[in-house]
């Protein structure tokens, strides 16, 4: 009885460190993507109205309803009203984060790819993502 007590004491500690430490805010600016991929990628005007409307379906449950990555349940996860990250991260860079990598190993989102298969969606994410910075 010692004994269970006492690694169910030892579990719930874990759990508390991790979720206290585990949350940690992405910097996406520091990551190195091959510019040759960046560069492939075709910028597209997107439709904000159309983007707001996926990004509640799709990115919401993670970047919060406001953008502010505020959901305390993932590891990592952008904050969308940032300014100066919006200012620095280049459209192209969004959009291959988010939708091309392939080997995932930049992509947080695992699966998007395959659920927005519409470029146009696509665009129109980035387009919304793009109004989201505090004034």
């Amino acid at each position: 009885m010692k004994r269970l007590f006492f690694i169910n004491i030892f579990l719930l500690t874990a759990m508390v460190f991790l979720m206290a430490n585990g949350y940690q805010k992405t910097n996406i600016n520091s990551w190195k993507i091959d510019e040759k991929k960046l560069n492939a990628i075709k910028i597209e005007k997107g439709d904000v109205q159309n983007g707001k409307i996926a990004y509640q379906k799709y990115c919401k449950n993670c970047h919060g309803a406001d953008g502010g990555g505020s959901n305390k349940l993932t590891v990592s996860c952008e904050d969308f009203t940032r300014t100066d990250f919006l200012k620095s991260t280049p459209d192209n860079k969004l959009y291959f984060i988010c939708f091309v990598d392939k080997d995932n190993q930049h992509q947080i989102a695992k699966g998007l790819e395959k659920k927005i298969t519409n470029n146009k969606d696509r665009w129109s994410i980035i387009a919304y993502i793009k109004t989201l910075a505090k004034k």
